[in-house]
């Protein structure tokens, strides 16, 4: 056997072993000889996608295609890559050409199934897999993608059915009992969901949905948070299509009912009632995922399961609780202590970068880099317009002290501002009015930074709470 040949049957078994980076070593080698080799190609481009290496493994994968345009393999794996990539439409168009070369194949159907469950097509996806387990009974992809769908739909029994068939077929399978824990969660029953996460994660403990799970179950012990969390699994079940349009029109009604509560005294408060419990609504959709992470670090086992990731950003966002406190606490004792509601507002606002940092890319609409950069611009705004909040109100509350010692706000205002009686209260207002001549410029600049800063943050919320949303 030639040296070519032995390196291919090397990587042929750490491939079917599942040791993928050693097959990558060996299949470069081997194509480093035979460049045009197709099963190399196949081969390199399947493990590199396990590896999720998937520009190198779309560029082998392409190469394949070049050699071979009616190789369905290529086209799935093409297909599979965009799933990867989180681009179902490119995917379902990868299906379709490799269903005109191999129609019966299981593997093509599962493709563009769970093409159809990336874009919350309940139906169609519940079809393709259909079609895919009329040609395999036994194709675990298809039950489990069947499962998934008819989960979205409620139909929880025939969902079960699936998933007990698919672990009799591979009771080893991570997928599968990731499947079945998010299937056990939708219905409430955390103890075996997290049995099947944490055996999901024992067979694959890089499982990411697995993980996920295994945090989500420990949350959901919370009778509080249990309850958003079905209305998280509620929004996730409707089409994107559907949400688009219910997004839309909530950004309408809140209009409207500004409009309502500027121009009728009678429903300003119902009216500001509704806009402000939307805009808790988006808000919670963005902080509920860093609260509750922090809240479960005291948890055994959710310290294990949350990522490196998001244990900093807990730690980061109970630090930031423990300063708002100490601010308040401290600003509460000081010159300044109208400032505590500012710095609430602001604190609780400033949660929404902490969030972004966290989240997928596929959530995001920018680059992870620009989202910390205008973060950061943000905050600094904030902390520059609250700085000179404070210095104004250092340098003016004698004044004011002095206008309500002589008695000033029991009077009225006339075109040109205070009204002064006599020779006491006369002094008094000079005196505030040469102080605001000579401050003034920082209530300026407080009240324009954070007019842009807290409009930015509250932008913010609105993307990120509509962004969670559809995808």
């Amino acid at each position: 056997m030639s040296d070519f040949e032995q390196q291919l049957q090397h990587a042929q078994i750490f491939y079917d072993q599942g040791r993928y980076d050693r097959a990558v070593e060996l299949l470069y080698t081997a194509l480093s000889s035979d460049p045009e080799n197709p099963t190399i190609l196949y081969l390199l481009a399947t493990s590199l996608f396990q590896l999720d290496e998937l520009d190198e493994a779309q560029k082998h994968a392409e190469t394949l295609l070049s050699i071979l345009p009616d190789a369905s393999e290529a086209l799935i794996l093409l297909g599979n890559i965009a799933i990867g990539r989180h681009k179902p439409k490119i995917a379902e168009k990868y299906a379709r050409q490799a269903q005109e070369w191999d129609p019966d194949d299981p593997a093509v159907h599962a493709l563009l199934a769970q093409s159809y469950v990336m874009r919350k097509k309940w139906k169609e996806a519940i079809d393709a897999a259909e079609a895919g387990l009329r040609e395999d009974p036994d194709h675990e992809v298809c039950l489990n993608l069947r499962s998934f769908a008819l989960n979205q739909r409620g139909e929880f029994t025939a969902a079960q059915d699936d998933i007990e068939r698919s672990l009799e077929l591979d009771p080893d399978d991570p997928y599968t009992h990731a499947n079945a824990g998010w299937s056990h969660l939708r219905r409430g029953n955390n103890r075996e969901a997290r049995t099947h996460f944490t055996e999901a994660l024992r067979l694959d403990p890089d499982n990411e949905w697995a993980r996920e799970g295994l945090i989500e179950s420990i949350k959901t012990t919370n009778i509080f948070y249990r309850y958003f969390f079905r209305f998280l699994l509620f929004v996730e079940s409707i089409p994107t299509g559907t949400l688009i349009i219910i997004l839309i029109g909530t950004v309408m009604l809140r209009k409207f009912l500004i409009d309502i509560a500027e121009n009728s005294p009678l429903l300003a408060l119902p009216a500001n009632l509704i806009v402000w419990g939307i805009f808790g609504l988006f808000m919670m959709l963005m902080i509920s995922q860093p609260i509750s992470n922090a809240a479960i670090m005291l948890h055994p086992l959710g310290r294990l399961a949350l990522s490196i990731r998001e244990r900093i950003q807990s730690f980061i966002l109970l630090a930031s609780i423990v300063i708002l406190i100490s601010c308040g606490v401290s600003v509460y004792y000081s010159p300044a202590s109208f400032m505590t509601f500012d710095i609430g507002i602001y604190g609780i606002l400033l949660l929404v970068p902490i969030t972004f940092a966290s989240f997928p890319m596929r959530l995001l609409l920018w680059s992870r880099a620009a989202l910390i950069a205008v973060s950061l611009i943000l905050c600094s705004l904030t902390v520059i317009s609250l700085g000179s909040r404070y210095i104004y109100a250092v340098n003016m509350k004698p004044h004011f002290d002095k206008l309500e010692e002589v008695g000033f706000y029991e009077l009225e205002e006339d075109e040109n501002g205070m009204v002064a009686v006599n020779e006491e209260q006369k002094i008094a207002v000079e005196s505030k009015r040469a102080a605001d001549a000579e401050f003034n410029i920082y209530w300026t600049l407080f009240t324009k930074l954070s007019e842009i800063a807290l409009w930015g943050l509250i932008g913010f919320t609105w993307v990120g709470g509509m962004l969670i949303a559809i995808k």
